[in-house]
């Protein structure tokens, strides 16, 4: 059965899955038409896209931490306000 979670009730990406069958439903002759509804499910199901957004993110934080241009962390912007 699809749609369940792995403790019952609605899976994470029931939502997703919805949205698309809607989408296809509907449009059955341009099914182009949910691509966009198909690759939010997808990234849902996988994190494909936040992964590799968190690694630039940690990637361009080591390259300015070695070129010594890493912005001050909050805790010192805080500090800095007392």
């Amino acid at each position: 059965m699809f749609g369940y979670g792995a403790r019952g009730g609605k899976g994470r990406c029931y939502q997703f899955w919805q949205d698309l069958m809607t989408c296809v439903e509907n449009n059955k002759s341009d099914k182009k038409q949910c691509i966009p509804f198909r690759e939010d499910y997808i990234e849902c199901l996988h994190n494909r896209k936040e992964t590799a957004r968190n690694n630039r993110i940690q990637e361009e934080l080591e390259r300015q931490r070695a070129a010594g241009t890493l912005p001050p962390r909050v805790e010192e912007l805080l500090q800095t306000r007392e």
